[in-house]
């Protein structure tokens, strides 16, 4: 049984949009990113951003420069991509700079990730160094969000994360918990960075009954997982846990959403999927499990999610101190069940969630049962999330990065006056 169905409070409290003032007409930011159509969730992130950004219609429209890999992504992007940084041509770094230079772009937003950007060092070692190149012949104010802020990173990831503090204007972290780590690991005064949540759709809180009949799922209790399939997922942990949980909740499918992820996908092929469906087999639950192997749009993901019960996080890597897909699922309202990662630990406090230790099956399975057994308990979990996650709606976002690059263009606007 669907524990929506059954009455609940009306849950309406949405954060109000913050008013800005109207900046000068010509003001464009710049977003240095992947970009979609490359199947990479930074770059979803940031054609979220800048959307959400140019909503508010206090800027010109976007300038989007991508980070292009030919050998994962050789097609053609979207009309606001102006430029393409080629990821691994230490060259294209500069040359994205002088055209950045030379436009009438305002303010850079740079979006940082280790792995993005290209590099001289050793595979397992990687430091994205070539951004540097980037910043050190760029003249425009830059605003750097970390996508990654390791706790115990390798010495040349260490460098090249202090020297982008240096050469940048601001940073922004989207957990609250970080910027101690930014300074005591990498020498970053918190003074220079700003928090801003993860943005998320912002949708209504309701049943998931109707989405379920879209996917033929009636009568079924729904847990899920999205996001780029790669072995740091987790995800076999989850379907040793099922067998248990079916004994006692029949009625349970498990949902893995979402195509391989390219790099993983260029060196190993399918293999994660297939020791996953050949588990499922071992573990007779084909009737239990589903696999939806595509990059879903935007639409179709909200549509998952919508029908979801609870959401399950089950990664491996617990240094993650942000996540995309559970940004995603607290937006939505969904019980949570994740793994000990640093973001989880953040976002599920306060019995926002429910979490487990990695790679333990059977602490998944009393997560699940402790949920599915007690419709009250996940309606409060569920209640919960949804109302600490209004602060990480898009609308509300934007507004607080569109308050920040006024911020940062005001300042630099006067020190280069004076």
């Amino acid at each position: 049984m669907d524990s929506r169905a059954s009455p609940r409070p009306r849950l309406s409290r949405r954060v109000s949009r913050v008013t800005l003032p109207v900046p000068p007409r010509g003001k464009r930011i710049a977003y240095v990113s992947t970009y979609p159509p490359r199947e990479c969730g930074i770059a979803t992130f940031t054609k979220d951003l800048s959307s959400a950004v140019d909503t508010l219609g206090v800027f010109s429209h976007p300038s989007i420069i991508a980070i292009h890999d030919p050998k994962i992504y050789s097609g053609p992007y979207a009309h606001e991509v102006r430029s393409l940084l080629l990821q691994h041509d230490r060259t294209s770094y500069v040359q994205a700079a002088h055209f950045v230079n030379h436009s009438d772009v305002a303010l850079v937003s740079m979006q940082h990730e280790f792995g993005i950007y290209g590099s001289d060092s050793p595979p397992g070692t990687w430091d994205g160094a070539y951004i540097l190149d980037f910043l050190r012949a760029l003249k425009k104010p830059t605003i750097v969000t970390l996508h990654t802020v390791l706790d115990k990173p390798n010495p040349q990831q260490r460098a090249v994360l202090q020297e982008i503090g240096k050469l940048c204007t601001r940073l922004v972290v989207m957990a609250g918990n970080v910027s101690d780590d930014l300074e005591t690991i990498y020498g970053i005064p918190k003074e220079k960075v700003s928090f801003i949540h993860h943005g998320a759709p912002d949708v209504p809180f309701h049943g998931s009954d109707y989405f379920k009949r879209v996917f033929g799922l009636s009568g079924r209790e729904v847990l899920m997982t999205f996001g780029l399939l790669s072995p740091n997922k987790g995800i076999e942990y989850v379907i040793d846990a099922l067998p248990s949980i079916v004994k006692k909740h029949p009625e349970v499918i498990y949902l893995i959403i979402g195509a391989t992820h390219p790099v993983v996908r260029k060196e190993h092929g399918e293999a994660y999927r297939k020791m996953l469906r050949n588990r499922v087999r071992e573990h007779d639950l084909v009737d239990h499990v589903r696999f939806v192997n595509q990059y879903l749009t935007l639409n179709q993901l909200i549509l998952f999610l919508r029908a979801t019960n609870v959401y399950v996080a089950p990664q491996l890597g617990l240094e993650q101190y942000v996540s995309g897909t559970l940004a995603y699922a607290a937006a939505f309202g969904k019980a949570i069940v994740s793994t000990e990662s640093r973001y989880a630990k953040y976002l599920l406090a306060d019995s926002r969630g429910l979490l487990v230790p990695s790679r333990n099956a059977a602490a998944l399975t009393q997560a699940f049962d402790e949920l599915l057994s007690s419709p009250q308990r996940k309606r409060d979990v569920e209640e919960a999330i949804y109302i600490y996650s209004r602060s990480m709606t898009w609308p509300f976002v934007a507004s607080q990065y569109a308050d920040l690059f006024r911020k940062v263009m005001t300042e630099h606007n006067g020190r280069s006056s004076a």
